[in-house]
């Protein structure tokens, strides 16, 4: 991905060259199968004791280098110190395939924090007052948007989207302007979440793995004759958190909080009438990884 980008910057963009671009990369390699060219672990990883620990840590050395071709081109084309560059997840690790989110609780495909809290990162030295500082406000992933299209010059409002842009706030810090976001709502498994202040409410099963995972540790779980399930059966239709005081989601405090819980499953309940129904398609048997080596395809290409 990152050879398209240095290529176009390369041959697109001259120092003078005052023309506007923009370019949205997506790097795969972590979500794909734990394999990486034995250079990347040789070089930052051999101090990992575990195998599957060390692969993932050389996959994420050559998700660095590839950061580090970005930069670079743009260095060389004296476009880094007046371009707007963020860095982001989408989600939280995927504790199957080695990743970790400890101390949070859960997983990728979860609604818990280590399956929904991500980090990210934003340098633009040309546009940013406060450097070198952390921003510590509610922000969700559908507040990029309006906050990317203020960062250029566009208004600080966009009509008809779920985002608000926190541009202002990135720029001299504050009392953000999001208070609350839904993490999800599912129809079909019958679960959803919201977030409102320092307050946490899940409707439904949060989801597997839901515990608190060293990945070593989750190896040797997966791998006993006998584990612990944690069906839908015995957990509670509702469970609330405070995230100030307990970001590992330890203790339900539904009990001693009636109040805040009412309060979130009304603000909850308001989303459900603009929740868009699940479409349910038929299976392919074309589709079958048996066909292409162990992986998915939709079967027709």
């Amino acid at each position: 991905m990152e050879i398209f980008f240095t290529q176009y910057i390369t041959h697109s963009h001259r120092p003078a060259d005052r023309s506007h671009f923009g370019a949205y990369l997506t790097f795969h390699g972590l979500s794909l199968f734990p394999k990486v060219p034995q250079w990347y672990i040789d070089q930052h990883c051999k101090h990992i004791p575990d195998n599957n620990r060390k692969i993932k840590c050389g996959m994420i050395a050559a998700l660095d280098e590839s950061v580090k071709n970005v930069t670079h081109a743009l260095k060389q084309r004296g476009l880094m110190d007046n371009t707007f560059i963020l860095f982001s997840s989408d989600n939280g690790g995927p504790v199957r395939e080695y990743a970790s989110n400890y101390p949070l609780r859960g997983s990728k495909i979860t609604l818990w924090e280590g399956g929904t809290r991500a980090a990210a990162f934003v340098y633009a030295p040309s546009l940013l007052q406060k450097t070198n500082s952390s921003y510590e406000e509610l922000i969700h992933i559908t507040d990029w948007y309006p906050t990317l299209v203020e960062a250029a010059g566009g208004g600080s409002s966009v009509a008809n989207i779920d985002g608000v842009s926190q541009w202002k706030n990135l720029l001299s810090g504050g009392p953000g302007p999001r208070q609350e976001f839904i993490y999800n709502m599912d129809e079909v498994r019958n679960d959803s979440a919201i977030r409102r202040g320092r307050y946490k409410l899940i409707q439904g099963y949060a989801r597997n793995p839901n515990g608190w995972f060293v990945p070593p540790e989750l190896e040797k779980v997966m791998n006993q004759t006998t584990v612990e399930i944690h069906g839908q059966k015995n957990n509670p239709p509702y469970s609330l958190y405070d995230l100030e005081t307990d970001p590992e989601e330890r203790h339900n405090i539904i009990d001693s909080h009636q109040d805040v819980f009412h309060n979130l499953k009304a603000r909850l309940d308001s989303y459900r009438p603009s929740l868009v129904p699940t479409k349910h398609y038929d299976s392919v048997k074309a589709s079958n990884p048996d066909h292409f080596n162990g992986n998915w395809s939709p079967g027709w290409c």
